[in-house]
């Protein structure tokens, strides 16, 4: 499988469809995910529990690869995700709103599974900030408008582009100089 077809099926088998073999198949047992939390994910067995509570919290979980950038064995993709907050996340109680953000993901795939996850920083900083009254203090680098919304839950929450800041740090080796 060519890299972006290992960064497409790992959305659509492991985040839409909740497939935790996939996540064996398309993952290297070393591989390390950068940005999805406070500690780096090491590994298969490190990455199933942080699936399983985001997809615990976030349900009819939907997240469309609208483009992939394809570069060797590296692929950014530029994803739009929506779902409903229905179990506790980042603190907050579920609160049954709909969530809505767009993120991108930088993958680094190796003899067809991935050794390397980049999240930019603002798909976990915006599901939070979906949720949450005040944004997570790490993501104060980046910058953030919310839209007014109606006291009706069945009005999305939905955030501008987050856009990089040289304060961010990228993970030594990853990013080309």
């Amino acid at each position: 499988m060519s890299p972006d077809a290992v960064v497409r099926a790992w959305f659509k088998e492991v985040w839409d469809e909740g497939n935790e073999a996939a996540i064996d198949r398309l993952m290297a047992p070393d591989a390390i995910a950068h940005g999805l939390g406070s500690d780096e994910l090491r590994g298969p067995g490190a990455f199933k529990p942080y699936v399983r509570v985001m997809r615990a919290a976030l349900g009819d979980l939907e997240v469309e690869v609208v483009q992939t950038l394809t570069d060797g064995d590296r692929v950014a993709a530029h994803c739009h995700v929506v779902a409903r907050h229905v179990g506790a996340l980042f603190g907050a109680a579920a609160t049954q709103r709909p969530v809505d953000f767009w993120g991108m993901t930088i993958v680094r795939v190796r003899d067809g599974k991935i050794v390397e996850i980049v999240e930019r920083e603002s798909s976990v900083a915006r599901a939070s900030s979906a949720l949450l009254a005040t944004p997570l203090s790490r993501s104060a680098s980046i910058t953030r408008r919310r839209f007014p919304s109606r006291s009706d839950a069945s009005e999305p929450l939905i955030l501008d582009e987050l856009i990089w800041c040289e304060s961010i740090p990228h993970p030594p080796g990853f990013v080309k100089a």
